[in-house]
């Protein structure tokens, strides 16, 4: 038996045996529709880190692109996602087996509640490109 033929009989029996559960095939999606995004990267954290739910205010910076956000606990399984995006026309809050469109105003603010617990990011959305934050924990 060859090498390649060896493998592709050991992924089938993984994928029989031990199937990719449904929601890590979800994330898989999420992730990959979020490739082509320009990222922005963590420019300053206030009271508590981004690693702990629930981390305070969190700004974000890119060349053109700032977000400023607060998360909040808002129930046993939630938080609440609050800021503001100047550069915003449409903001998306993503987490790993889902997604929720956020309303942003003209000023760029946003709100959002009942979002899922755990790692949280934001796809900011303007008429000429997309920007991406880190994953971080709400």
């Amino acid at each position: 038996m060859t090498d390649p033929a060896l493998l592709s009989e050991l992924a089938s029996v993984f994928d029989q045996m031990d199937p990719v559960p449904v929601t890590v095939l979800a994330a898989a999606e999420v992730a990959r529709r979020a490739r082509p995004a320009r990222p922005v990267r963590l420019l300053a954290q206030l009271r508590g880190t981004p690693a702990v739910r629930g981390a305070g205010l969190l700004t974000f910076a890119g060349p053109d692109d700032t977000v400023a956000l607060e998360v909040a606990a808002a129930g046993r399984d939630t938080v609440r996602v609050i800021g503001v995006a100047p550069s915003a026309d449409r903001l998306v809050v993503r987490w790993p087996t889902g997604e929720r469109w956020l309303p942003v105003d003209e000023l760029g603010r946003f709100a959002g509640a009942g979002v899922p617990r755990g790692p949280l990011c934001l796809v900011v959305h303007r008429r000429d490109r997309v920007a991406l934050t880190p994953w971080f924990l709400g």
